[in-house]
């Protein structure tokens, strides 16, 4: 065990939080317990981050934190946790110094044993993580090496790299995170632990989850969102997320290029909207004349679980990009389709063509480091004069598509049901599909409806 002098009364911290902290702590040391704060607080402090949240381990098993508070949540109580409500606005996690049992599901233990803060410390994922806090003493208390690895900027696994992924695999994708948002260098076994269980990031880890560690890096700085997606992508971590994402070490350096270029020209978007560029133009084709169809888009939208604007965007920029390279005078029968999906989404459109539109040239044919306000080669239409003419021709069809949308639906919701749809969301995600089907073929008949309904039900749960 190493200790180090620390005061947190210097640090980037909310004082409110604070109080709230040492008030509970206060009381759990005045019961008997041995106390610290855990978690990213001390890490954060010690790379000079702002700390947010103050977790606490403790000696405490959580029926002897219970009486001591007023309020207490036991939403984490299998696991040792609970969460002090601290006048009625701030929580606290409290959780019994423990020791895992386990793994068998690549997420989570199957039991716990309350145990010593030396077994908690070596429990958890990376040496920056293990650290405690002792605020009656000012100490930070280190059994795993924490203090060394963050003065050497290194992420580095606890213990034996390859079991901490195995136990967790959502471990890897917090690596990647953890290394460039706080600018390490990840340690060679913890980087070789994650290229061997890369493949088998989901479905062993939930699309949420995925999509919560993915928001939770979409906070921070444009460079450090598109370094994390890039360095996910080397590891092969969306190789089970994005079929057409292969891991770049299995690629040549004319592919590897490929891919790197597609980001640096989308690197200023956010990290989903990145993901669906990927997903929609294949970086491994240097011409592509095909984008998946719409079916295969509703497909991305139902795994991803995309809301309604979001799904909106994706279906306008695949629009936008065939308008773009198939016909500069936007006049080809092949934009009916699309046009027709968009029918009663024009809130969104006009905000997808301004902020889509810039990128037009860089996407539809991987030229980096082209002006945008210069014509691409090999095509004929800048993205500005495109802006203007699709306008024109989406305004002169506005009123038609708004007719056409306004028909009534071809299935029911309870005719839905009656297929194996549950009530909820889904009966009106299927309810638009089916619309958008309409749209494109006046002419479509029940049948063929719910068979398009039975395909997305049947993609859905390929994905559970």
């Amino acid at each position: 065990m190493i200790t180090k002098d620390f005061t947190l009364l210097d640090q980037k911290i909310d004082p409110k939080v604070l109080e709230a902290a040492m008030f509970v702590h206060t009381r759990l040391v005045q019961a008997g317990h041995t106390c610290y704060f855990a978690g990213g607080l001390i890490r954060d402090c010690l790379l000079n981050k702002e700390g947010k949240d103050i977790d606490l381990a403790s000696s405490a098993s959580v029926d002897e934190v219970i009486p001591l508070f007023d309020k207490v949540i036991p939403l984490g109580k299998r696991f040792g946790s609970v969460v002090v409500v601290y006048e009625g606005c701030i929580s606290i996690e409290v959780t019994t110094f423990r020791e895992d049992g386990i793994y068998l599901d690549g997420r989570h233990p199957q039991s716990v044993l309350e145990s010593s803060p030396e077994k908690d410390a070596q429990r958890r994922d990376f040496t920056i993580n293990g650290l405690f806090y002792d605020p009656l003493k000012n100490q930070i208390i280190d059994y795993v090496g924490g203090i060394d690895d963050i003065q050497l900027k290194q992420l580095k696994a606890i213990g034996k790299a390859s079991e901490r992924m195995e136990e967790d695999r959502l471990r890897m994708l917090r690596a990647v995170r953890f290394t460039h948002r706080f600018a390490l260098t990840m340690e060679k076994n913890t980087r070789q632990a994650i290229k061997q269980l890369s493949h088998d990031l989901h479905p062993k880890v939930s699309i949420e989850r995925v999509s919560q560690e993915i928001e939770k890096m979409d906070h921070f700085e444009r460079k450090q969102c598109s370094a994390f997606l890039l360095d996910s992508i080397k590891l092969g971590l969306f190789s089970s997320l994005l079929p057409n994402i292969l891991p770049l070490d299995s690629l040549s350096l004319v592919q590897r290029s490929a891919v790197q270029n597609r980001l640096q020209a989308i690197e200023a978007l956010p990290l989903f909207e990145q993901i669906f560029v990927l997903f929609l133009i294949n970086p491994l084709q240097s011409n592509q004349d095909r984008f998946p169809s719409s079916l295969e888009i509703s497909h991305f939208n139902l795994f991803w679980k995309c809301s309604k604007k979001i799904q909106t965007k994706h279906h306008a920029l695949r629009l936008f990009l065939d308008c773009y390279q198939r016909d500069p005078d936007i006049s080809s029968p092949v934009l009916w389709k699309e046009i027709l999906l968009l029918a009663g989404s024009n809130l969104y459109i006009q905000q997808a063509l301004d902020r889509w539109s810039p990128l037009l040239p860089q996407l539809a044919h991987g030229s980096a480091c082209q002006n945008l306000k210069q014509d691409t080669p090999g095509c004929t239409l800048q993205a500005d004069t495109f802006k203007v003419r699709w306008s024109c021709f989406y305004e002169s069809r506005r009123s038609i598509i708004a007719n056409i949308h306004a028909s009534s639906p071809l299935v029911t919701a309870k005719e839905m049901m009656i297929c194996g749809v549950k009530q909820g969301p889904l009966l009106s995600k299927y309810h638009d599909h089916i619309l958008d089907l309409q749209l494109t073929n006046p002419k479509l008949d029940k049948e063929t409806a719910l068979k398009s309904i039975a395909e997305l039900e049947e993609a859905r749960h390929d994905t559970l």
